[in-house]
C-alpha cells in the first residue's frame, strides 16, 4: 500500500520507492534526504503549483522524518512542529475551498507565516 494515496505510482512493483531509498542510504543520508524534502516543500508552498498538495507533501515528509528516529539536531524539533502545522494547514485548505475567498486569504497569511518561521529556523541553525 502506498504511503501517499495521491502518489500510488511510487509503489509499482510491490515496493515503495521511499523504502528502496532508505535501504540504499546510510541513516545520515536518509535523514538528509527527508530534511531536504521538508525544506523544499516548505519553501515553495506559496510559489509553485498547488499549495494544498505541497502542504500534504510537507506533512508527509515531516511525519516520516519524525518516525525515522534520526539523530537529534536543531531541525528535528522544528520538523515535528512543521508536520503538525502542515497538517493543520491541509485541513484549513480543504475548509477554505468550501468557505470561499475570505478563508483563502486567512490561509494565505498562515502559509506566509509558516514560510517565515522556516526561514528563521534555517538562519538560527546556520548561526545567523
Amino acid at each position: 500500500m502506498s504511503r501517499d494515496e495521491k502518489s500510488s505510482y511510487y509503489d509499482a512493483g510491490g515496493i515503495e520507492t521511499l523504502d528502496v531509498i532508505k535501504a540504499k542510504l546510510t541513516p545520515e543520508q536518509y535523514e538528509g534526504y527527508l530534511l531536504g524534502n521538508i525544506i523544499k516543500y516548505a519553501t515553495r508552498l506559496n510559489f509553485k503549483g498547488s499549495a494544498e498538495r505541497d502542504a500534504a507533501k510537507l506533512a508527509n515528509y515531516s511525519r516520516w522524518f519524525a518516525e525515522a528516529g534520526v539523530t537529534p539536531n536543531p531541525w528535528q524539533e522544528q520538523a515535528g512542529q512543521m508536520a503538525v502545522r502542515a497538517e493543520q494547514l491541509e485541513d484549513a485548505l480543504e475548509k477554505a475551498e468550501r468557505e470561499g475567498d475570505e478563508a483563502k486569504q486567512r490561509l494565505s497569511r498562515a502559509l506566509s507565516r509558516l514560510y517565515q518561521l522556516d526561514n528563521a529556523a534555517r538562519d538560527e541553525a546556520r548561526g545567523e
